[in-house]
């Protein structure tokens, strides 16, 4: 199906412009597909890199008896080690998901035969993105702390090198376009919150604030049905172009001495990544764990590999003793 294709072709690209380095070893967890049930299985494809990014997954779990289908791709932007060393980059990290749902089973629920998408740069920083905003409901309320000013110092960098008015422009065309063509509703995003105390700059939301949430019924129709994947496909590849020209600069990854981030914004950085990968990976293993159990946490593990100084662990957040 184009869908999942366009998951797959988005990751070779990511690897190769990236020159990201696969963890994917013979015995590796869910090297290959693995049962996680009598009826679903799993894989896992892991890679890394010393300078750019810290961690990169794609997961697909298939279901033969219900028919649920998901393919997950996750970009951590890094670097691999720890607060000493990095990271040198501040650009969002990077999330596909699409999910194929019929009748019930699995982490999909019980929605009848549909189609999700999820697509989201997650900041770095708190940009204060869910701040108050005035009656027009586009221009934010004007700061009056000094967290609030310290977010909308946030909010302009953002815009200024990542969420400018082209990106947004694709963003609000795709929710459109997969509205009125597919009638695709949008879903609410999660309002989960990170919160460290010691710096203002490390808390907010979790998720972005151009992240795309959308689900359609699935059509009657082979030819309707080909036409959502399709559309789905196509905005699954603009998002994974978008994110790799934040990460490529004139033919050079991000990491070069002329636009890496200073200290402060690294150290920053550092401390949201841990807390956001640590809630991230929570979610997953609940949601993994009550479908699947105990082979649900393994799969979880697999997914959000090694976690730098989160737990001082070396892999899987809490499964290693």
């Amino acid at each position: 199906m184009p869908v999942f294709q366009s998951q797959a072709a988005a990751l070779e690209k990511i690897v190769a412009a990236l020159d990201l380095v696969s963890l994917s070893k013979e015995g590796s967890p869910f090297g290959e597909h693995e049962k996680i049930s009598d009826t679903a299985s799993a894989r896992v494809q892991c890679y890394e890199a010393s300078g750019t990014v810290a961690f990169c997954s794609r997961v697909t779990i298939r279901d033969t008896a219900t028919g649920f289908a998901s393919d997950e791709l996750t970009v951590w932007c890094g670097p691999k080690t720890d607060v000493w060393r990095g990271p040198k980059t501040d650009v969002p990290h990077f999330r596909s998901r699409v999910a194929l749902s019929s009748n019930s089973g699995g982490a999909g629920g019980n929605d009848g035969e549909t189609m999700a998408l999820f697509v989201d740069f997650m900041p770095r920083l708190d940009g204060g993105f869910d701040a108050p905003k005035l009656e027009d409901g586009i221009t934010y309320a004007p700061p009056t702390t000094r967290k609030g000013f310290t977010q909308a110092g946030h909010r302009a960098d953002y815009d200024a090198r990542f969420f400018t008015a082209d990106v947004r422009a694709f963003v609000d065309e795709t929710r459109t376009d997969l509205a009125s063509a597919l009638a695709a509703m949008s879903t609410p995003i999660s309002q989960d919150r990170v919160e460290i105390e010691h710096h203002a700059s490390c808390t907010g939301l979790l998720a972005g604030p151009l992240a795309l949430s959308m689900k359609l019924q699935l059509a009657s129709t082979p030819s309707a049905e080909s036409t959502a994947s399709n559309k789905i496909a196509e905005a699954i590849t603009r998002a994974a172009d978008v994110w790799l020209t934040w990460m490529i600069d004139d033919g050079n990854t991000v990491l070069t001495p002329g636009n890496a981030v200073g200290w402060q914004v690294s150290r920053m950085a550092y401390s949201r990544d841990c807390e956001v990968r640590k809630q991230m990976h929570t979610r997953a293993r609940e949601a993994l764990e009550a479908a699947y159990g105990s082979r649900g946490l393994d799969l979880a593990a697999a997914e959000n590999g090694r976690m730098d100084q989160v737990g001082h662990n070396t892999f899987g957040l809490g499964r290693v003793d």
